[in-house]
């Protein structure tokens, strides 16, 4: 699903101090892979070179190769990218465009054209999985974090897209929310459905996860299996 080769990036000029330098690393489909690492060590960069952020949004130099499903992702357009690719930010408010639940969810539908009738059943049913059901003719800006992050998960997957990239998903969220979460992305993965996950709060995702991959000045420093990782706190 996911291949890299190669892969150097670097803010601004070239010469620039390095986002990453020589990542390989290939994510089968229908895994879930959380990226882990101190802040500043390049989990976030990474995400953006796989969601195609880079360089539509943020400049830089880059070498070596990003496959997504096949597919350069910074080659897409908008449309082929929300298809493809669902991205959920770290504050779900950057990227909400309405200010009601239901219309946020059926705002990607509408863009790309799909049959009311089909934005209408994908709204329900999401809204029954992620349990946002008696929020959809909420406010969005009256909603706690962790309601809004299941609107922007919720938004995220209206498409159906292949890949899911959430970048600390936890940062906002208590303990409750946060095992919430991991419950929502159990039952996305069970659907076939990638999952790569940026975050700094780890053991809480084991139940979802198959590997945990270190990240260290711009370099895979390791790469544990769910056992391996767990197996680091006893």
């Amino acid at each position: 699903m996911i291949q890299l080769e190669n892969l150097t990036f670097a803010y601004g000029e070239a010469g620039a101090e390095s986002g990453l330098s020589d990542v390989m690393l290939n994510i089968s489909r229908g895994k879930c892979v959380v990226l882990c690492g101190r802040s500043g060590c390049g989990k976030t960069t990474l995400l953006r070179l796989i969601s195609g952020l880079i360089p539509s949004v943020y400049e830089g130099t880059i070498k070596g190769m990003v496959l997504v499903d096949g597919k350069d992702p910074a080659a897409l357009s908008p449309e082929e990218k929300a298809e493809k690719i669902g991205l959920v930010f770290q504050d779900p408010r950057s990227q909400f465009f309405m200010s009601k639940v239901r219309d946020e969810l059926a705002f990607s539908g509408e863009n790309l054209g799909l049959p009311r009738e089909k934005i209408l059943e994908r709204i329900d049913a999401l809204a029954g999985l992620l349990r946002i059901t008696d929020l959809l003719d909420a406010d969005l800006n009256k909603l706690s974090s962790g309601q809004k992050q299941k609107v922007a998960i919720a938004s995220a997957c209206l498409l159906r897209p292949p890949l899911l990239i959430l970048d600390e998903p936890c940062a906002n969220l208590d303990t409750a929310s946060a095992k919430e979460l991991v419950r929502i992305l159990q039952v996305i993965k069970q659907g076939g459905t990638t999952i790569i996950i940026g975050e700094h709060r780890l053991h809480e995702f084991l139940p979802v996860t198959d590997r945990y991959i270190c990240i260290e000045k711009g370099r895979i420093a390791r790469d544990w299996n769910k056992e391996q990782f767990a197996a680091l706190s006893c």
